[in-house]
Parts: C-alpha cells; sequence; structure tokens
C-alpha cells in the first residue's frame, strides 16, 4: 500500500488478522464505533496476552459536529473491549490528542503537556509507559489515572475538547482541571480521515519487539 511505502523500510500493509498475529503490542487506532468488528477480524487468538493500546474513542457522529459518545459515564470503549476481549491486556492512553503529537510531544508547548494512560494490568502499564517514553514523553507528564474504568473520563476530555480544535492544523494546549492537554485538527484532515483519535491515521497497529 501507498502508506507503508513511504512510511520507512520497517513499515509493512497487512490484515488485521496478520497485524495482530505478527504484533507484541497492538495499536487500535481505528474508528471506535468499528473498534469491536476491526478486532474480532483480528481474531481472539491473536490478541491473547498481548498488550491492547486502545487510542480510539467512541465518538458518535450522526448528530454533526461537535460529536457526541456512544458509550460514556457507566462504560467506555476500553472496558467494552476488555470484557470482549478478555485475554487481551488492555490499556487506554493517546486518545486526547492527534496523531502527530502522540509521537513527538515536543511539537507541542515543547512537551509541557500531559498523557493519560488506564488499565488493570500493571505490566501492561509498564509497556505502555516505556514506549510513551521512547515517543518522548517526559515521565512526570504520564498520568496512569488507575485501572481501565478511569476511560470513563478520557473519552470525556476527548469529547469535552473537540468543540475547541482550533481551525488551523496547529496544536495547542487546553488547561482542565490542573492537567495540560493537547489537541489540534483541521477540519480538511478531519474529513480526509476520521480517525478515532482526530489524527492523520486509522488502523489497527503492531509493534514487534523483535
Amino acid at each position: 500500500m501507498e502508506w507503508a511505502a513511504g512510511a520507512g523500510p520497517h513499515a509493512k500493509a497487512a490484515t488485521f488478522f496478520d497485524a495482530a498475529a505478527d504484533g507484541e503490542v497492538i495499536i487500535n487506532a481505528t474508528p471506535g464505533a468499528v473498534s469491536l468488528e476491526v478486532l474480532a477480524a483480528a481474531s481472539t487468538r491473536n490478541l491473547d496476552g498481548k498488550v491492547l493500546i486502545d487510542v480510539a474513542n467512541p465518538l458518535d457522529h450522526s448528530a454533526g459536529f461537535p460529536p457526541s459518545l456512544a458509550i460514556s459515564n457507566t462504560d467506555s470503549l476500553a472496558e467494552t473491549i476488555q470484557r470482549s476481549f478478555p485475554t487481551a491486556r488492555v490499556v487506554t492512553a493517546l486518545n486526547t490528542m492527534r496523531a502527530d503529537v502522540m509521537v513527538a510531544p515536543d511539537r507541542l508547548a515543547g512537551g509541557d503537556h500531559d498523557v493519560f494512560m488506564a488499565g488493570d494490568d500493571a505490566g501492561a502499564k509498564e509497556v505502555v509507559a516505556g514506549l510513551l517514553r521512547e515517543f518522548g514523553w517526559r515521565p512526570e507528564h504520564i498520568r496512569d489515572l488507575g485501572p481501565l474504568e478511569a476511560a470513563r473520563g478520557d473519552g470525556d476530555v476527548a469529547s469535552a475538547v473537540a468543540p475547541h480544535l482550533p481551525s488551523a492544523g496547529r496544536p495547542r494546549v487546553q488547561h482542565q482541571g490542573g492537567l495540560r492537554i493537547s489537541c489540534a485538527q483541521s477540519p480538511e484532515r478531519r474529513q480526509a480521515c476520521p480517525s478515532a483519535t482526530g489524527g492523520g491515521w486509522a488502523g489497527l497497529f503492531y509493534r514487534s519487539c523483535g
């Protein structure tokens, strides 16, 4: 595929099933409305025992913009994924910002903003924290919100910042409750790539540590 061809020598395109089979860490960056369907195509067997980083938000665009949350209050997409794939080690993270900031936090405010994660598996969260540090996130800005039910708050943050996304593609920092939250998305990119994260890509990604 064109994306893989331009993404460097270690990138490749694959089916959901093959991506999940090959990866040691799985990233669910699909639109939240189809995440369960995509992960089912990836296969429970291929997710068994693996860290699954849920970057998606269950945004409902049926009533226009800003979107609402299809799952909220007493549940979250991450919890739904964990119930549906109980042997996966689900951690929610990176779903309050756009894709280019996820992997380059210094691009915004010199890196002086926060990333959140939540999950029930302490070992899985250590893996995710390590990956975040590799991306350039400073340890003091990696906020562990606790068990997976805290993902309900992440979704609320994503929904809350959506109306404030600037019209240009330049990211900026929102201040909420003493936390520094990055958010940005141009309308053109949002229309071209309606990913759950509001970023420049969507799909099921994996990392092979070998």
